[in-house]
């Protein structure tokens, strides 16, 4: 695969922000603009200085993060979303497409279903591509059975699309 010049920050996390991609030119001190997208859900452009130093951390729906408060004494900083179902779905598909000892590995990763790289390397980037989970009761769904958790083979679904959804095992009709 090829690496753009730009990609040096491309899926990067800073406090609140993923930077997905480079957003028009570049400052006219040779800085970048990138855009990003803010864990409460907003996107936002941002300066590479700003993003690098700190000096933004959110969309703005957040104060800033002061030098003096726990994040910048090594406590780390994610996307903050470890407690919300999508995080939860995300780290569900990990654990039965690449962990041999989860339950469900033999009807996933010991089939072959993966998860794309984007995704295995960074939560941020499956919620940037699904978003948030439109209803509680939803739950993630591949498209095709036999396909990867990837864009364009996955979507939120109800119970029953997750039922007339499900690969025929032996003696279904």
């Amino acid at each position: 695969m090829e690496t753009k010049p730009w990609s040096h920050l491309t899926g990067r996390s800073f406090y609140h922000l993923t930077v997905i991609y480079p957003d028009g030119d570049a400052l006219g001190n040779g800085g970048q603009v990138w855009r990003c997208f803010c864990t409460c859900g907003k996107f936002v452009s941002v300066a590479e200085t700003d993003l690098k130093s700190g000096g933004v951390s959110s969309c703005g729906c957040l104060p800033p993060i002061n030098k003096h408060s726990r994040q910048m004494k090594g406590v780390k900083v994610t996307h903050g979303m470890s407690l919300t179902p999508e995080y939860r779905s995300w780290a569900g598909i990990k654990q039965r497409c690449f962990n041999k000892n989860d339950r469900a590995y033999k009807y996933y990763g010991g089939r072959g279903i993966t998860m794309c790289d984007r995704w295995a390397k960074s939560f941020e980037c499956f919620y940037a591509d699904m978003g948030r989970k439109p209803e509680p009761r939803m739950s993630i769904d591949r498209i095709n059975n036999d396909g990867n958790y990837e864009p364009g083979n996955c979507r939120w679904a109800t119970p029953k699309q997750q039922y007339h959804n499900r690969r025929k095992l032996n003696g279904d009709t």
